[in-house]
């Protein structure tokens, strides 16, 4: 429980597109919460947040390409990202870690990329 109850005076407060106060989060964190959270290319209150997630999976792909190689996977396999959720995001990172980080390409298009007759969807 005291992991819980640390200060956070060293976190910086910043206003949201809400016009509300916040804290600010991270590009890794950011990153993550578009992934797993925001449907590409719908309307949105706060506006859109498609051309962020590229955005930052390209700065990403630059400092940490396998920390977005294994977002890719995790958000098709543990998030459940198929075909009923968003599966524009990790198309959109498959195409930022292929152009941009290389060393992952294949490892990612392996787990991402699954045959209809494979994944149980017909």
């Amino acid at each position: 429980m005291s992991e819980f109850s640390l200060s956070n005076s060293g976190s910086r407060k910043i206003t949201n597109r809400s016009v509300y106060i916040a804290y600010e989060m991270s590009g890794k964190e950011r990153l993550v919460s578009a992934v797993l959270t925001v449907l590409c290319g719908e309307p949105k209150f706060c506006g859109s947040t498609d051309d962020d997630i590229i955005r930052l999976a390209a700065a990403c792909a630059g400092n940490n390409p396998a920390f977005l190689c294994k977002l890719t996977c995790y958000a098709r396999s543990v998030g459940n990202m198929r075909s009923i959720s968003c599966p524009q995001h990790r198309h959109v990172l498959t195409a930022v870690i292929a152009r941009e980080a290389h060393a992952y390409t294949r490892r990612t298009i392996r787990n991402v990329v699954v045959r209809p007759e494979r994944n149980g969807h017909f």
